[in-house]
């Protein structure tokens, strides 16, 4: 931190405090940081309200405070080293600071994103909020809250031993809080204090890898199925209709799910209507299939026909939708995860990754989560069923480790190829590379593997590329790893993810 504040002493004018250029050091290396995990800003608070917080949330960081914050900020945008939005981010109108190229220049080199975080003594980890989870509310400890601060900090210590590698990088894991909002009996799900595997995509998260005894180990992902709504007919002591609760004819899964879940969250019919309409309407819009039932051309009137038909559907709990009971749901099924957690923690010496209703552990340990996640709901009341995504080109990380040539099926060898150049760079020229082999259409109607073969080689450094790109219909697109040419270069392409079979 002080290498920091002493390259950024000249970028910024004025006479600064030893407190002043602290401060500014650690939100550059918050900014930074951010910058080259997720190319993102990093958003903060300019009114005085959101440093007004009981004791308890300070965590003794003094450089904290109103004044030095949007001091610092003020004065790295004054420099040109940040670019700042003020009130951009939707979430309590907050602001958003950039990194510039400068910047990054300056100091990029001195951010390691790999560091480790030491667990502050003081970090509040059983975070109580008002019911529109803005303001902080203190609270009087009890043997509850004190027996969660253990449990949370039994969590902590364990994913702080856990290595974690994102590509080949290593993956901090900052510290986790449980969140509750407007009581204990509401929310209560656990959130990771920073950037971590609760903001990446579910591409990303599948490409994790975990260090178990020595030894590198793929990731696997495992979730409850249509938990909060399993939990709805629970409290209603009614069954569930049997096939997928998310399935309406004339609608998109994605947007019945939505429905489902605002219906449960929101406080009334009129609200859960409105705020459908919203998200189906938003930039990242839930696509909603042509239905002719709807009443009329607009989005609300799209929306207004999804709420009824998910009504019809769900009829037997229709008096929990519009009731604010999501974050009742909330408290049970973080409880379920705290469970599952020090479970695991117990019988294999590591601790899940959480993702609120799923979880990441080592392949090594996922028969166990399995297990443990079905039996822990069953002591909690419900009988839920789970699924797990796991990435599918491992096999081809191995072959590539191995620096062996991939051996094609004779069949596919002599498959037509379609041609559509597409660029591709390596060692700094362009090479060609070709479509999917005609004859291997996937059958869009069958849960099977889809097999497509590209190939092309490169002009200048010779690698001939013959890439078997395998997909199964239950999981998501994933990215093989980079293909080395024998140039020294990785081979990348934006139609084709290879790995290059060296000619002998």
């Amino acid at each position: 931190m002080l290498t920091i504040a002493s390259r950024l002493r000249p970028h910024l004018a004025g006479e600064l405090t030893e407190h002043l250029a602290l401060a500014a050091a650690s939100l550059v290396r918050s900014i930074a940081l951010e910058q080259k995990v997720t190319g993102r800003g990093v958003h903060y608070a300019r009114g005085k309200d959101f440093y007004n917080i009981p004791a308890r949330y300070r965590a003794g960081d003094r450089l904290f405070t109103w004044h030095l914050v949007t001091k610092a900020m003020d004065l790295l945008a004054s420099a040109g080293l940040i670019k700042h939005h003020l009130g951009a981010w939707t979430y309590g109108r907050q602001s958003v600071a950039y990194a510039t190229d400068e910047l990054m220049a300056l100091v990029g080199s001195h951010i390691d994103v790999s560091e480790g975080r030491a667990l502050e003594a003081r970090s509040e980890t059983i975070v109580l909020r008002d019911s529109g989870g803005k303001k902080l509310l203190d609270y009087l400890d009890t043997i509850a809250t004190e027996a969660m601060r253990r449990d949370v900090l039994r969590i902590n210590e364990s994913l702080t031993d856990l290595r974690i590698l994102h590509r080949g990088r290593r993956l901090r894991t900052p510290i986790i809080r449980r969140i509750f909002n407007g009581s204990f009996e509401r929310g209560g799900r656990l959130y990771f204090q920073g950037t971590s595997v609760q903001n990446m995509s579910a591409g990303d998260r599948l490409d994790l890898e975990v260090v178990v005894e020595g030894e590198l180990r793929p990731v696997v992902e495992i979730d409850y199925r249509a938990l909060h709504i399993s939990m709805a007919y629970a409290e209603a002591g009614v069954s569930m209709p049997t096939g997928d609760p998310y399935s309406i004819d004339g609608f998109d899964r994605a947007a019945v799910k939505l429905a489902v879940n605002v219906l449960f969250n929101a406080r009334s019919r009129r609200s859960a209507v409105g705020a459908v309409a919203r998200n189906l309407d938003g930039p990242v819009s839930v696509l909603l299939a042509q239905n002719p039932a709807a009443s009329g051309d607009s989005i609300r009137d799209l929306a207004e026909t999804l709420v009824s038909a998910v009504e019809h559907k769900h009829s037997r709990v229709n008096p929990l939708f519009g009731s604010d009971c999501g974050a009742r749901f909330q408290r049970l099924d973080s409880d379920i995860a705290v469970d599952v957690m020090l479970r695991m923690l117990e019988q294999t010496g590591r601790c899940p990754l959480p993702l609120h209703d799923s979880f990441i552990v080592a392949d090594v340990d996922a028969d166990l989560l399995r297990l443990t996640m079905t039996t822990v709901a069953r002591e909690h009341g419900l009988e839920l069923e789970v699924k797990e995504h796991r990435a599918v080109h491992t096999i081809f990380e191995d072959l590539l480790q191995a620096r062996s040539p991939l051996v094609l099926p004779p069949a596919r060898q002599t498959a037509q190829r379609v041609a559509s150049p597409v660029p591709s760079r390596c060692c700094g020229s362009t090479h060609s590379s070709l479509s999917p082999l005609a004859g291997n259409s996937p059958d869009l109607h069958k849960r099977k593997p889809i097999s497509r073969i590209y190939a092309s080689r490169h002009d200048t450094c010779g690698v001939h590329i013959d890439v078997l790109d395998t997909v199964t219909r239950t999981e998501p697109p994933r990215r093989a790893p980079r293909a080395i040419g024998s140039c020294g270069r990785p081979v990348r392409s934006p139609h084709v993810n290879a790995v290059a079979a060296h000619p002998p």
